[in-house]
């Protein structure tokens, strides 16, 4: 299957709480990742950030996919900021570690156990590249703890 179209998807409130629409086994994805960027700053160039597991070389991003007029389709999940990425950026990808990635797919687990930010710590944060701005303080404080 060829998947084309990334979106990203807001999953917070309703599906965390296990209420409303259940993504279904045979609709669910993993997009894997060594990790992804989120920027800050106000002027482009932007500050570049690049997250990975402290724990795994690769991450899955939680997703699902779709045949809208016979092209296949996929989504990133996401959520509100965990600890590590506050001030980053207003929402994050869904980031399943490797030991969950068979439970997402074979949905053998309420979806509210995975569709949730990591706890603090689980992500590193490195400043991949500076910006015109100068990166604000407590950010700079994450990327060297």
């Amino acid at each position: 299957m060829e998947l084309s179209g990334v979106t990203a998807r807001r999953t917070a409130g309703v599906q965390c709480s296990g209420e409303g629409r259940k993504f279904q086994k045979d609709d669910r994805v993993i997009i894997p990742a060594s990790g992804f960027y989120e920027f800050t700053g106000a002027k482009s160039p932007k500050d570049k950030w690049l997250f990975t597991l402290n724990d795994a070389p690769m991450m899955g991003i939680a997703g699902i996919w779709r045949s809208i007029g016979g092209k296949e389709m996929f989504t990133m999940l996401t959520v509100e900021p965990g600890p590590d990425l506050e001030g980053f950026h207003d929402r994050q990808v869904v980031v399943l570690p490797p030991r969950d990635w068979s439970t997402w797919l074979s949905a053998d687990a309420p979806q509210k156990d995975l569709i949730k930010p990591l706890p603090a710590g689980a992500l590193n944060v490195k400043l991949y590249r500076r910006g015109k701005d100068e990166p604000e303080p407590e950010l700079l404080a994450k990327a060297s703890a």
